[in-house]
This record gives structure tokens, sequence and C-alpha cells, in this order.
């Protein structure tokens, strides 16, 4: 029954969009098929279907609900969410879904408008009820899946979402959180104890996306190459991180796929640093712990002595002053 109400909820929702779009011809070649799906007997309903915005929100929803719902990802994870801009198709996705899970509007401002269209209010936002000590900081970083103890926390908000539009499996869900979250905090203790001896160590980062994570484990974001999607930072401010890694402070630079990756080693040309790729969406994981470990484990070989060996075993890079 749920999929047949989001479906009757969004008709007119979906003859809007191409209203707007001037795309009569396309409306009525649809309504035929609309209709038949209108008319689908209930019976024939598939599992609930859930939205995630992005790879990270969709991996913590998969830890909740299991295979218990049909998981969709709205933005594929090779794309970069500060680039993006939504087609008709994912409108049509956002208001056909029955639960709909997103950062919030901090970081996925693009959503805001669609998310007041859907037929209801069934979403939920991990960045939701952020306590004012950290709102300052949650609104210049909303990477907030890069620290699990604050996942454990948004996992909480997504199962009492997933009851709520689908209380038959209410206690899948609860057993999935419960062992998700106890997942989490063993991840956790093992990437603290790992990073121990190296608190208070710096990270320049690609841009300002890690500082949950940094902070979580006692690190130092010394500084950032680019301001939001595009804009690179002052020279000045380049010139400034060429004097952290000159001066020793710090070594560790790390990459992120959807930026240029030669042009960021460029603006250190001629010192000794490690570059080590860092994917924060999670393009390659199949589950919240395999990406965070992923991240604990790229951050720790930028910052670890001598790591040049380990970065070219584990296909990451690593940049000498001797490099072209």
């Amino acid at each position: 029954m749920v999929r047949w109400k989001r479906w009757r909820g969004s008709f007119l929702v979906e003859a809007v969009l191409y209203i707007k779009a001037g795309n009569i011809t396309l409306l009525a070649g649809g309504l035929g098929l609309i209709c038949a799906l209108l008319l689908w007997p209930a019976q024939a309903e598939s599992r609930m279907q859930v939205l995630s915005s992005v790879k990270p929100v969709q991996l913590i929803v998969n830890g909740v609900a299991g295979d218990t719902v049909d998981s969709e990802l709205l933005l594929s994870a090779r794309i970069s969410p500060h680039d993006f801009a939504l087609r008709f198709s994912d409108l049509r996705r956002i208001q056909r879904a029955d639960l709909f899970v997103w950062l919030g509007p901090q970081f996925e401002h693009y959503l805001v408008k669609p998310l007041q269209q859907r037929a209801d209010e069934n979403s939920v936002s991990l960045l939701a009820n952020a306590n004012a000590a950290e709102s300052d900081t949650r609104h210049q970083d909303p990477h907030i899946w890069l620290d699990p103890l604050a996942v454990i926390a948004s996992a909480e908000r997504i199962a009492a979402a997933l009851t709520a539009a689908d209380s038959a499996n209410a206690a899948s869900y609860r057993s999935n959180l419960a062992v998700f979250q106890a997942q989490l905090q063993q991840l956790h203790q093992r990437i603290a104890a790992r990073f121990a001896a190296l608190a208070g160590h710096g990270v320049i980062t690609t841009h300002a996306g890690l500082q949950h994570f940094l902070k979580r484990y006692g690190l130092a974001q010394v500084g950032s190459v680019y301001i939001g999607a595009e804009e690179l930072l002052s020279l000045q401010h380049i010139e400034r991180l060429r004097g952290r890694i000159k001066s020793g402070k710090t070594h560790c630079v790390m990459l992120e796929p959807q930026y240029e990756r030669g042009k960021i080693k460029a603006l250190f040309k001629g010192l000794d640093f490690n570059a080590v790729e860092l994917d924060v969406l999670g393009a390659n994981a199949g589950s919240y712990a395999e990406m965070l470990q992923a991240v604990s484990d790229a951050v720790y070989r930028c910052l670890a002595e001598n790591n040049a060996a380990d970065s070219t075993a584990s296909g990451s890079e690593h940049q000498s002053a001797s490099a072209k």
C-alpha cells in the first residue's frame, strides 16, 4: 500500500513538471502509462522504496534497513554534489519515493523545493537537531557521515522514519539498528586507537570536507585548497599552505577524485609531501563501515612517516621534492 499511495499522491506533481517544461506531448504520451500504474493492484506492490540523496547516506540507510526495503541512490558517488543539477527524472524519483533520506539544506540546498513539493513530509535529514555548540561547524562542513558517533545518532532517526512508514517491519529495523550501532562503536574505538600517537598532526585537504573526522580523532585540518566546489583560494593562502609543508608542520595532502589531482599537486611543486587519494563519498564502498575504514586508511597513510611504499602498494600517490 505504501507505493500505491506514493504513485497516487505524485500524479499531479508529475503533470505539473511536464507542463512547466512546456512538454505537453510527453505529458499526453505518458498518461496511459501513469494511469495503468495508478490502477495497478495493491497486491502487486513492491517493497518500500527508500531514496537516499548521496552514497554515504545510502550506506547508512542500508545498515539500518538491511534487505527489507528497495534502497536507491539519487546522485552517483562519482559526481560531486556541489556541481549537481536536478533533472526531471530526478524530480520524479524524489516524488515517487516512499521515504527520502538526505543530509539537509546546508549541503543540499537544491533539494529544498523538491521536498516541499512532495505529497507528504516523509523524509529525514542527517543534519537535523544539530546542537548549538556544533551548528557553526556543521554549517561549514556538513560531511557529518565522517564522524561515526554522529552517524549512530542519525541512524536512530532513520530507524524511526522507517518504522513510521513501514510499521510491519519495525522489529527488523530495531534489530538492524542495534547491530549497526554496535559495529560503529567498535570501529570508532579501533580508529581512535590507531590515531592516538598522531594526535595534533595536520592535514591539507582539497576542500573543507574532513573536519568531522579530523576533530573526532584529534587531528588538525591545516587548510584546504578550494572554497566550495570550484574556486581556488588566494595565492597568499596557497603560499601559507606551502609554508606549512616547508616548515615540517605537515607533509600530508589529501586528494579527492572529484577534483583535478594534477592541478592540486602542481600547487605544491618542489616540496616534499605525501599526496594520498581520499574518497569521502564512498564510491567503491559496499557498506558504511567499509567506507569509513577506507577514509581512516587513507588519512593514516598520508600522515605516517615513510609511507611511500605503502601508498604505492595501495594505489595512492606519493609526491616528493624530486617530482616534476
